[in-house]
């Protein structure tokens, strides 16, 4: 492969080589693409959503293993998103500052709003093909013995997990001959042992590992005998002894596995000593910020109720899952806390929350059901988010240098930078731009905060309610149709031609 392959999702993160192509993961679509390496070209794409499972979408697809016993065959850890209005309290229209019912625990349908997953993609001459499967995590009726792997991990079920976390599956890899997956679940810090395939009356959890939060990668000796755990937050390698195929039936028979069963051995942080081999920089992060990172993606009581969310549950990386919810005010999009947030109150599209007292009244308790983190480490987690930046605009962008100047003087003349100027990019105020109540369907609110337009090209769909999948879609339907209100501007928006909207465009994102 000597050329360039454009992919029609954007995001691209994992990569993966099998026998019917190179496989790429995008992060927030929940899809997948392979790409002809001999023509380069892209093949084909797929999502990974399953068909009976209307309000689940699966996103944050990050790395990519191979089967060992199938190298045709993709294994690809996830998040599922569980967008289920009832859940939600949507069909209520009291909306009146404070959430009207917790979000994040146990919904109708059984599961928290972002649960974990692992699922199995075919690749065959070019092609994919999802594992559909239906089964999941959750007591019942099990599937035949060499049924299919479980692609959904219940984080509620304790009948399976009892006391056990599982959040954030970030890497994966397949021992035992196929039948066991080792799941690098960051949030809950832990490595989760999991049969694969299940068969009726089986459990799918063997046992589970502590490597603390923040692992995120897994790799195997040659052997296949031993694998390395690196958690990046504290730059410490967890090792661990992988099962035979032989022995994982007759492990589980007495009890399952435990850690002493796995010679778990985890070495402090990284130090220049010899006998190691390990090699670690010291810490660059001040002592708040390491803290909230911490907390920001772990499953704790303070935070969360059941161990089920993380605040990276719904913002992985600092960002947003890219998905728009069904909250009892009606529909959300998940902005991203990047680019110095604590400087940019009101928080929430509402913009009752003034500091990060009320994100903790407001969010860690009244969305999450945590039984409340005190003001150090709200604070912690606030100086955690204020190290994370934007992201640069895309090269392409950058490149446009005519057309961002013009896209410049169109939205001086459109009066956007009285909302979207200084430094952040946002007057840290409220307005009705005409497009609440009375502009979309059972919408309880007319005003929202104003948000930054830091990077714009990273963050979409667009609105506080998602509804412009686009940036050239949002001024389509709103800017030119004359329905964004409340400016006052030298230009009539009506009145912009084709080329004065792709300037825009370019212009917005270049920030």
């Amino acid at each position: 492969m000597v050329g360039r392959v454009a992919l029609t999702d954007d995001d691209p993160r994992g990569l993966a080589a099998a026998d019917g192509g190179l496989v790429v993961s995008h992060f927030t679509s929940g899809r997948l693409s392979v790409v002809d390496v001999d023509r380069d070209v892209e093949r084909d794409a797929v999502g990974l959503k399953l068909p009976s499972r209307a309000f689940f979408t699966p996103n944050q697809l990050d790395q990519l293993t191979l089967d060992p016993v199938d190298p045709g065959v993709v294994v690809v850890p996830h998040a599922e998103c569980n967008d289920d209005p009832a859940q939600f309290n949507s069909g209520s229209t009291a909306f009146v500052g404070v959430h009207a019912a917790p979000c994040y625990k146990e919904g109708p349908s059984g599961f928290p709003a972002v649960v974990p997953g692992v699922s199995r993609a075919e690749v065959v001459l070019g092609a994919l093909s999802s594992d559909d499967s239906e089964h999941i995590d959750q007591p019942g009726p099990q599937p035949e013995a060499e049924g299919p792997p479980c692609p959904i991990i219940n984080p509620l079920n304790r009948t399976l997990l009892q006391d056990v976390n599982v959040n954030g599956s970030a890497a994966v890899a397949v021992v035992a001959d196929g039948a066991v997956e080792l799941v690098v679940a960051r949030g809950s810090g832990s490595v989760v042992v999991r049969r694969t395939p299940v068969g009726r009356g089986q459990d799918s959890i063997l046992g589970v590992i502590d490597a603390g939060v923040g692992a995120d990668s897994i790799v195997l000796s040659p052997d296949g005998g031993t694998a390395c755990v690196f958690n990046a937050f504290d730059q410490s390698v967890t090792r661990c002894a992988v099962p035979a195929a032989n022995d994982v039936e007759s492990r589980f028979a007495h009890g399952g596995f435990t850690a002493d069963a796995f010679y778990d051995a985890r070495y402090a942080p990284m130090q220049r000593d010899a006998a190691t081999r390990f090699i670690g920089a010291p810490p660059a992060l001040p002592e708040d910020v390491v803290r909230g990172r911490e907390l920001f993606h772990a499953v704790d009581q303070r935070l969360t109720q059941n161990g089920a969310i993380s605040c990276a549950s719904r913002h992985p990386g600092g960002a947003d899952d890219g998905t728009t919810w069904s909250f009892v005010e009606r529909l959300r999009q998940s902005p991203p806390p990047w680019g110095g947030i604590t400087g940019t109150a009101p928080f929430h599209w509402d913009g009752v929350g003034r500091d990060m007292a009320d994100i903790r009244r407001l969010t860690s308790i009244g969305r999450m059901s945590g039984s409340g983190l005190g003001r150090d480490g709200m604070d912690a987690i606030g100086a955690f988010l204020d190290t994370i930046p934007a992201p640069a605009p895309p090269a392409a962008a950058i490149a446009a240098t005519d057309s961002i100047e013009r896209g410049a003087a169109g939205d001086r003349g459109l009066g956007c930078l009285q909302c979207h100027g200084g430094a952040d990019l946002t007057d840290d105020a409220m307005h009705d731009v005409g497009t609440g109540a009375g502009f979309v369907a059972r919408e309880t609110m007319t005003a929202f905060a104003t948000p930054s337009l830091k990077g714009l090209a990273h963050a979409a769909p667009c609105l506080h309610d998602g509804s412009s999948r686009t940036l050239r879609q949002m001024i389509d339907d709103l800017i030119v149709t004359g329905r964004m209100v409340g400016t006052s501007r030298a230009l009539d928006p009506r009145t912009l031609t084709a080329a004065q909207k792709d300037d825009l465009v370019a212009e917005l994102l270049s920030l």
